[in-house]
């Protein structure tokens, strides 16, 4: 009798365990994005999905190929709004904002005004990207994975205790 409920025990952790495998990893989202750009700056606010901490701003050039800057954000009660610390000069922009953590950008164009000159060395560095990059979603989390492995050694431990005992 007692074999059996240490084995039932033992099954039902490890089917517990095995089951927060199934849990869904939540992807918050900026759900709006507004943009203004005056004095040769952006700035961007908007509101997010509950959970969202931080935003990641990301501005290219016109074509929206070349990335100019990339900053972040801090996001509170579903809220945020930050004016990049980089001038930029006169010109159209594109505008992606995205939660930090993950999920889908939110994007806007924006035409910044001022002179049309900025001081050297102040409007960041160009990179080509050829797509918008994807935060990790719904799947790309390893803690499941451990305690998978943690859930074989325990099942593995107390098989073997059981055997020594028998």
């Amino acid at each position: 009798m007692r074999k059996s409920i240490k084995s039932l025990i033992t099954l039902a952790i490890v089917l517990g365990l095995i089951m927060l495998n199934t849990v869904s990893v939540y992807a918050a989202n900026v759900t709006a994005l507004s943009v203004s750009g005056a004095n040769n700056r952006i700035a961007v606010s908007g509101t997010t999905d509950a959970g969202v901490l931080a935003c990641a701003i990301l501005v290219y050039d016109s074509t929206g190929t070349n990335l100019v800057a990339m900053e972040t954000c801090a996001a509170s009660s579903g809220a945020y709004s930050y004016t990049l610390t980089q001038s930029f000069a006169a010109g159209s922009y594109v505008v992606k904002v995205a939660d930090y953590n993950g999920g889908d950008y939110a994007t806007a164009n924006v035409t910044v005004t001022g002179t049309t000159t900025v001081a050297a060395g102040t409007t960041g560095s160009s990179a080509s990207v050829s797509s918008v990059p994807k935060s990790p979603k719904t799947g790309e989390n390893t803690i499941p994975v451990i305690l998978i492995g943690f859930a074989g050694c325990i099942a593995g431990f107390t098989v073997t205790k059981l055997r020594k005992k028998n």
